[in-house]
């Protein structure tokens, strides 16, 4: 089997690309896909119980789909369409490399699609796209001729666009041309359903022409913009409920996304992972996409694009789905990756213009994140991880991101600061619903082991954080809190220079964190850090911090089957 390796900043496909040395190898095997054959497509669609059960239907709507289309393009198809269809996301990832609900491949005339009782890909109408490709040539800018399928159709994501409009218009997420036709650090949950309405505008109010006109230059129609205002104003604004925030005490891990195509969120392997967790006792999910910066100081953020190995937003809403089916909440955490360098901390800039334009990309990312957040019903969004330098030195710049953020998201909201300084100087705690801690406060030095040593080092710990909670009197949770399995564990940084495996130590600094914390009224739970979506990441070979199949992992049991007296009353 060939293995690929994948060192230092390498861009997978179009904005995909990973800053970290991993081993990606193909599926070990593809979907099966039976074949039907019609006159005008030939359907291939994976052997699952609701696909066999509705495949005639399908096809049938498929064919009607086409003709419906053929008639609003003014063009016949060249050829048969191929339609593929598959039960999930990860089948349709492993066939594809394309974790979207539906794309299409011109060339190729063919479209792929989810199908099954909760994802109707076919709805997204992607022969659109086909059809004015083979009418009228490539459109000017890359995804434009997508943005015109889903104008054409009305659909976008399982909402027609009528109901985008409304939600993005109730949260001030308002259109703004010409930048989003090729910005891309705008979430995708903008640009797509804007310009699909974009698109849609111009056919009900110019006309076929008009669309094609636009499709192939961005030439919009003359003084468009009042004209567009007005079909605008059509779609309810809608005020959006809030509920009474109450804390809740969080059992929750880490849970790290495995970078393949049958380790990652949305596979079966996955969801054998959250069956371990639930049995012993986890009850939150951290869900970890990251974004992606070539350097400490460069100012663009990446999404982390469409591909099976990485987080794509299709596998945040398949763990988020996942988590429900077993009573489990998620927190939504992003985090970036720098290259070369990984740690968000060091991000910084050596003027404010400079300083301003990134928190501007911030800001664009991390709505994205929040849109998804509502979306796929997320419990809690973590708003930013370890951004020491951009949280100290652009603090007013962070409450009103966060008055943004609770316009588009719903429920409540946290920051993971950094261990020392970011959690200790932080000014805008009170902005927030949990204060958020990443702890990897030291409790122990090398040169002491003794029991009583480590257990001294959690008090004068305790101590430390329960001054920074006093003066906010908000609830706290460790947005992160872990041990490596090796000789240094409890160290701090000082762990990562550890070689000696030594998980009854990685297990010592568990029980002590739990019997340290967990009864203080201000304390509300946390977040181990990690444990991996595959579940054959464990035991002696497993990464270094993971309690998973170690000595750690029957401490983390024995604690979350019990309820701290805070959370019981």
């Amino acid at each position: 089997m060939l293995t690929v390796a994948l060192l230092g900043t390498l861009w997978w496909r179009k904005d995909f690309f990973l800053l970290y040395f991993f081993h990606l190898s193909p599926p070990s095997l593809k979907p099966e896909l039976t074949e039907l054959q019609y006159e005008r497509m030939i359907v291939r669609y994976t052997k699952d119980q609701y696909l066999k059960d509705n495949i005639d239907l399908i096809a049938k709507r498929m064919l009607n789909n086409l003709f419906e289309a053929e008639e609003v393009v003014g063009h016949q198809l060249s050829g048969k369409l191929q339609v593929y269809l598959f039960a999930d996301w990860e089948k349709k990832g492993n066939f594809t490399d394309d974790m979207r609900i539906s794309h299409a491949d011109s060339g190729k005339s063919a479209v792929y699609c989810i199908m099954n009782a909760d994802w109707d890909g076919v709805s997204e109408r992607m022969e659109f796209k086909i059809l004015m490709q083979q009418a009228h040539g490539k459109p000017f800018h890359d995804d434009f001729d997508e943005y015109i399928a889903s104008g054409l159709s009305g659909t976008w994501f399982q909402k027609s666009l009528e109901d985008w409009a409304s939600f993005l218009l109730s949260r001030d997420l308002a259109p703004s041309f010409p930048e989003m036709f090729r910005d891309r650090q705008y979430s995708r949950f903008l640009t797509h359903p804007w310009n699909a309405l974009l698109a849609r505008f111009i056919l009900q109010e110019y006309g076929l022409d008009a669309l094609v006109t636009f499709y192939k230059s961005g030439i919009l129609p003359e003084e468009y913009s009042e004209r567009w205002n007005h079909w605008l104003s059509r779609f309810p604004v809608r005020k959006i409920e809030t509920t009474r925030f109450a804390p809740e005490f969080q059992k929750g891990i880490t849970y790290a996304y495995s970078n393949s195509y049958e380790g990652g969120y949305a596979t079966t392997n996955s969801a054998k992972s959250q069956d371990e967790l639930k049995s012993i006792g986890v009850q939150w999910l951290a869900s970890i996409p990251y974004g992606f910066m070539r350097k400490s100081h460069a100012e663009l953020i990446r999404f982390p694009g469409n591909h099976p190995a990485g987080e794509s937003d299709e596998s945040l809403w398949a763990l988020a789905s996942d988590a429900r089916d077993r009573n489990m909440k998620v927190m939504l955490k992003p985090q970036i990756w720098i290259g070369h360098v990984s740690w968000p901390g060091k991000i910084d800039f050596d003027s404010q213009e400079k300083w301003d334009r990134w928190m501007d990309n911030y800001e664009k990312w991390i709505i994205h994140y929040a849109i998804i957040a509502e979306l796929s019903r997320a419990d809690l969004l973590c708003i930013g991880t370890e951004l020491v330098q951009a949280t100290l030195k652009n603090p007013e710049r962070w409450r009103e991101m966060i008055r943004k953020i609770r316009n588009v998201y719903h429920g409540p909201l946290t920051y993971a600061a950094n261990w020392g300084r970011e959690f200790e100087q932080m000014q805008f705690w009170d902005e927030l619903d949990y204060m958020g801690l990443d702890n990897y406060y030291p409790v122990r030095s090398i040169d002491n082991d003794s029991l009583n040593h480590i257990q001294e080092g959690f008090v004068k710990q305790k101590a430390r954080i329960k001054t920074c909670v006093d003066r906010f009197k908000k609830p706290l949770l460790f947005t992160e809190v872990g041990f490596m399995a090796n000789s240094r564990a409890g160290t701090g940084p000082a762990e990562y220079e550890g070689t000696d495996y030594d998980e009854a130590l990685q297990k010592t600094c568990y029980r002590f964190t739990l019997e340290t914390y967990w009864n203080e009224p201000w304390f509300f739970g946390m977040y181990w850090w990690k444990w991996f979506s595959d579940p054959y990441d464990r035991g002696k070979a497993a990464d270094p911090h993971s309690p998973h199949d170690r000595a750690a992992e029957k401490i983390l049991a024995e604690w979350y089957r019990k309820d701290p007296v805070h959370a019981a009353k």
